[in-house]
């Protein structure tokens, strides 16, 4: 699990799952229209370790 804060206010946290393949970001960002005052994504995604 990798976590950062861009200059924006966008927060990631990035989980790579090697044992599965799997890889998922969840974003939040400042939005004053969303609940609690932060928009938020989650992206699902495959994983390959390359040669």
């Amino acid at each position: 699990m990798v976590n950062w804060i861009e200059a924006s206010g966008l927060v990631v946290s990035q989980i790579a799952d090697f044992a599965n393949g799997r890889v998922y970001a969840f974003m939040t960002w400042p939005d004053e229209n969303a609940r609690g005052k932060r928009a938020e994504l989650l992206h699902k995604g495959t994983l390959k370790i390359m040669d």
